[in-house]
């Protein structure tokens, strides 16, 4: 039975709110995780797993559990520039030093999110005290500072309260529409698409991602999952949907059914609808802790603005949030200024890769550009070498660099 007062309560228990409450567990602190679904349960996304997942899994100790899960095994990205020539970037992903226990690999995975969040949420189960079908509507504050949160589950209203509140809610964060801190700015939010089919012909074992005149500025994807499946759908920023009157459902359909594609999806098989959602990016930074509260995953911003992989960024704030509770248990201390340690240490790893990640989607919004990188790595390996680095191990100021295009130019 749920206790009424513990050290942490997490709202959401998405790949953020669930690596969090395992690490937190694990670390004997008295944790509460609530979610107003039950699992499993479907969450739309591009179900792409990339390396720093990889890396987080290991700490979890569930990589062999997602191997032994439904999952498509991917070895790289194909990427199609807007006059339809193609290239490859194999995956190699080299972890740091101080990545104990982590394997290099040039295998990456896809898997569901109704099956990914399952493992993850049970595996957090096991840790911490968990209601499952429990809605957050409002935190208990005593002034600006959280001391707790208020909703409705299965036994009716409750409410729990807690040292640090960690606001693991996605896109439509209680939490964070009540400290104040959306992401608002229709520039650094994507919206997007997916839509599941079996039977897409040309499966490769590669990441697609096509950039095509009709949904630039954004692209196209087809991503291989388990058994012949594929997840299509297609991103755009919210203000640039506007701008362009676009309307996105369509625009799936069309991709679909464009000549590029149509071939590909002759004798496919549609599993579901098109389903849309928001992805708030990282190519902002929003402030994601106060006194009692920190913002973790989605709910802080922290969508890759090229690639729309959020589950890393996701579980890595997961991470450094239960990092810096830990410390702030020990002292006693759940300050803004001890809790602002989380946020500097998030954002000292993922700064600079989300600042190249922004100015590599502005790039790739360029025809030319994009038409003259993928031509030349084509006809270069030192070329193919950079873009394979550049998207791989997170050395993306290599593409945004001005020398990078000013030397494809002159040769």
């Amino acid at each position: 039975m749920p206790k009424k007062a513990y050290d942490v309560v997490i709202v959401g228990g998405g790949p953020s709110g669930s690596t969090c409450a395992a690490l937190l567990g694990e670390a004997g602190i008295s944790t509460l995780l609530l979610d107003k679904g039950r699992f499993p349960r479907d969450k739309i996304c591009g179900d792409a797993l990339s390396g720093k997942s990889l890396r987080l899994l290991t700490k979890l100790g569930l990589v062999d559990a997602v191997v032994a899960s439904p999952h498509g095994t991917v070895t790289g990205m194909y990427i199609t520039a807007p006059n339809g020539k193609g290239l490859t970037v194999p995956f190699n992903y080299t972890p740091a030093k101080d990545e104990v226990g982590v394997k290099s690999s040039n295998e990456f995975y896809t898997c569901r999110r109704m099956v990914y969040d399952s493992l993850l949420f049970e595996n957090a189960k096991k840790k911490v005290d968990v209601i499952e079908g429990f809605e957050v509507t409002g935190l208990v504050k005593d002034g600006n500072v959280v001391k707790g949160v208020v909703g409705r589950g299965p036994g009716g209203q409750a409410s729990f309260s807690a040292n640090v509140v960690v606001g693991a809610d996605g896109y439509n964060s209680v939490v964070g529409r009540e400290m104040g801190l959306r992401n608002a700015d229709l520039k650094h939010v994507i919206a997007a698409t997916r839509q599941y089919f079996s039977g897409v012909s040309g499966l490769s074992g590669n990441i697609e991602l096509h950039f095509v005149d009709e949904a630039l500025p954004g692209y196209f994807w087809i991503f291989p999952l388990e058994d012949g499946k594929a997840n299509v759908g297609v991103g755009m920023t919210q203000a640039s949907m506007q701008k362009k009157k676009v309307n996105l459902k369509k625009l799936h359909e069309e991709m679909v059914g464009h000549p590029r594609f149509a071939g590909r999806f002759k004798d496919a098989k549609p599993l579901t609808g098109v389903q849309g959602w928001n992805l708030p990016s990282g190519s902002t930074r929003i402030k994601n802790y106060g006194s009692g509260f920190v913002i973790v995953g989605d709910a802080a911003s922290l969508v890759d603005p090229f690639s729309g992989e959020g589950i890393g960024n996701a579980m890595l704030s997961g991470y450094y949030a239960a990092r810096t509770i830990e410390e702030a248990v020990k002292s006693k201390d759940f300050s803004e200024k001890t809790l602002a340690k989380y946020d500097a240490d998030l954002w000292c790893e993922i700064g600079g890769e989300m600042r190249n990640s922004y100015m590599m989607q502005r790039i790739c919004n360029i025809t030319f550009l994009l038409n003259l990188v993928v031509s030349k790595a084509n006809k270069r390996p030192e070329v193919a070498h950079q873009i394979t680095s550049a998207l791989s191990d997170d050395a993306r100021s290599k593409l945004t660099s001005p020398l990078f295009f000013l030397k494809l130019l002159l040769t």
